[in-house]
């Protein structure tokens, strides 16, 4: 359909187009909440700041419900995915220590 559109300008306008176009796509917070669901449209969780670094991130356990754990880049320790598979192995020993 793309190419039969720019088919149809290139006659009207007498001018070459295809080949010629270039695309460029901005991917944004918004993008962030629908594509993958993610609070407040953040990629890489909680801004870093001194209260909401190392310690201070949000805890595994749920502060309203019982059994409700938490985990990946929002919980301790922090973002990427290394750090993500350590909250993983964080969360599990915490949960067979219980």
């Amino acid at each position: 359909m793309y190419h039969q559109i720019m088919a149809h300008i290139e006659n009207v306008s007498g001018e070459k187009l295809l080949g010629y176009e270039k695309v460029k796509r901005i991917f944004g917070p918004e993008d962030f909440i629908q594509d993958y669901n993610a609070y407040k449209g953040t990629s890489l969780g909680l801004v870093h700041t001194l209260n909401q670094s190392a310690i201070f991130r949000p805890s595994h356990r749920s502060k309203k419900l019982k059994n409700l754990y938490y985990n990946g880049h929002y919980t301790h320790p922090g973002i990427g995915l290394p750090l993500v598979l350590i909250s993983s192995q964080i969360l599990a020993k915490n949960l067979l220590e219980k």
